[in-house]
């Protein structure tokens, strides 16, 4: 995370927020609040995936925040990254969520796995993570009006973008 932090800057003089940086998720929804406001604020949104990434609350509410906001989302895998096949999105989403959140946050989670995703070969040389988190970083618009010309995809109901579901916290 730290090329990619490195590389960011060049172009975000004004700083990075990694989703570290912020509490965890609570059930009052302070956090969540939170969360959603830095994801509404962004050029972009870099979501590292790791073993157990998609089990992790926090994870999914930046995704489905991302996606909903449409806010350029931007997927880096690292090794041993399981993609989600069908039954984590017919089986394990509505374990995690519950029935009645289950659809709609699989759904963005659809959405956001139609991006190809950069690999990021933690185990392999300085010279190669660099070259790889410079994609991930020219993936970024240059500013929010780019950003919001280059989505294709709307969310919509009579005009308006629906609300982002709140991620249940268990």
């Amino acid at each position: 995370a730290g090329l990619i932090q490195e590389k960011v800057l060049d172009i975000a003089p004004a700083g990075v927020l990694f989703l570290a940086d912020l509490p965890p998720l609570t059930e009052d929804g302070q956090a969540q609040q939170q969360v959603q406001q830095c994801v509404q604020s962004a050029h972009a949104v870099i979501v590292v995936l790791s073993p157990g990434s998609l089990e992790s609350l926090s994870q999914l509410q930046v995704i489905v925040d991302a996606i909903g906001e449409e806010v350029t989302c931007i997927p880096v895998n690292t090794p041993n990254f399981r993609f989600p096949g069908p039954d984590f999105f017919d089986e394990e989403m509505p374990k995690l969520l519950g029935e009645q959140q289950a659809a709609l946050v699989t759904e963005r989670l659809r959405r956001f796995f139609k991006s190809i995703t950069i690999a990021f070969t933690t185990y392999a040389s300085q010279q190669v993570l660099a070259v790889q988190a410079q994609a991930a970083v020219q993936r970024i618009p240059r500013s929010k009006a780019t950003a919001t010309a280059a989505v294709t995809t709307k969310e919509s109901n009579g005009g308006r973008v629906s609300e982002n579901p709140r991620i249940p916290l268990k």
